[in-house]
């Protein structure tokens, strides 16, 4: 399973953005996990400026920022990280 967190704004609503990520996985055939937070401090590391929501890791890396991925690329995306393996 492939573990991914959008990160935003109190007032975003990321529903459309994990609408997209389960569509992408759901035509790859791969599984996800999708958490919502707006806690910015928790991803203090990657040196984020809140105005680049919505913020997309996936498996812990920094994937997407400032818009909602083009489901070719995010699908593109996934399938590599799903050959990777754990």
């Amino acid at each position: 399973m492939i573990k991914v967190d959008i990160l935003s704004q109190p007032s975003e609503k990321p529903q459309s953005v994990e609408n997209v990520i389960r569509f992408a996985a759901q035509q790859i055939g791969v599984e996800v996990q999708v958490n919502h937070t707006t806690n910015f401090a928790a991803y203090s590391q990657f040196a984020i400026n809140p105005s680049q929501t919505p913020i997309i890791f996936i498996n812990g890396s920094l994937e997407f920022a400032g818009r909602v991925p083009e489901i070719n690329l995010l699908k593109l995306r996934l399938a590599e990280i799903r050959n990777q393996g754990p």
